[in-house]
C-alpha cells in the first residue's frame, strides 16, 4: 500500500509539474518573440509590452513575466512581479526551468529563456507561476491516498483474519481433541477426517 501511495503521489507530482511547465513555455516563447522584435532591450523600447496574461479567476495562478538585459538589469516586469526580486539564471542558450520560495515559504514555478539576436543571448525572459495551488491539490491527494489506504488495509486485515482462522481450523480441532484425551485419558478419540484422504489431510 505504502509503495503504490508513494509510486501514484509521484506520478500526480509529475503530471502537475509537466502541465505547469507546458504553460510557462509557450508563455515565454511568445513573449522571446515580441521581445526580439524590439529595437532595444531597455525599458523604453518594451513599454506597453502585454507581459501577464489577465486572469480573472481566482481560482487559477496567475501568470507572470519579468526580462532582463544582458547585464541582468530588470527592464519591464509584469504588474503583478513588479517589485518581487527573483534569481534569474546566468545568460544560456537554451531554457532553464526552476524553482523559488517566496518569503513565507510560497513556491514558485519558474522558467527563464534567452532573448537572441543571432546567436548570442542579449537578455532573458522570465516566466513563472505559483505552485501554492498545485501544493494544497498534492496534500489533498497525500490525505485523500491516507484515508483510503487505512480502510482498504483495514478491511485486507479483517478479511485476512477470517481466511487465517477457516484455514487453521482443522488444526484447531486436533489440538482440541488432543487437549480432551490428555483430560479423559481416553486414547480412543479421533480427530474426524473432513478433508480429501491425502497426507495434508
Amino acid at each position: 500500500f505504502a509503495a503504490f501511495g508513494v509510486a501514484q503521489y509521484d506520478a500526480l507530482r509529475r503530471a502537475i509539474l509537466a502541465e505547469v511547465d507546458r504553460t510557462l513555455l509557450v508563455r515565454a516563447q511568445s513573449l522571446v518573440r515580441e521581445v526580439e522584435g524590439a529595437d532595444r532591450l531597455d525599458s523604453a523600447h518594451l513599454e506597453g509590452l502585454h507581459l501577464a496574461e489577465p486572469l480573472e479567476s481566482s481560482q487559477a495562478p496567475e501568470i507572470f513575466a519579468q526580462i532582463f538585459n544582458a547585464n541582468g538589469r530588470l527592464v519591464a516586469a509584469s504588474e503583478n512581479v513588479e517589485k518581487l526580486t527573483l534569481p534569474v539564471p546566468t545568460l544560456a542558450s537554451g531554457a532553464t526551468f526552476y524553482n523559488h520560495s517566496l518569503p513565507g515559504g510560497r513556491p514558485l514555478r519558474l522558467m527563464a529563456a534567452p532573448v537572441l539576436e543571432g546567436t548570442i543571448p542579449i537578455g532573458v525572459v522570465v516566466v513563472g507561476q505559483s505552485m501554492q495551488l498545485a501544493s494544497e491539490s498534492l496534500r489533498q491527494a497525500v490525505w485523500r491516498m491516507l484515508e483510503v489506504g487505512a480502510v482498504a488495509l483495514g478491511a485486507t486485515i479483517l478479511l485476512m483474519g477470517v481466511l487465517v482462522r477457516r484455514g487453521l481450523a482443522p488444526l484447531q480441532r486436533v489440538a482440541d481433541t488432543a487437549a480432551e484425551i490428555v483430560a479423559t485419558g481416553d486414547v480412543s478419540r479421533r480427530v474426524p477426517l473432513t478433508g480429501p484422504a491425502n497426507e495434508v489431510s
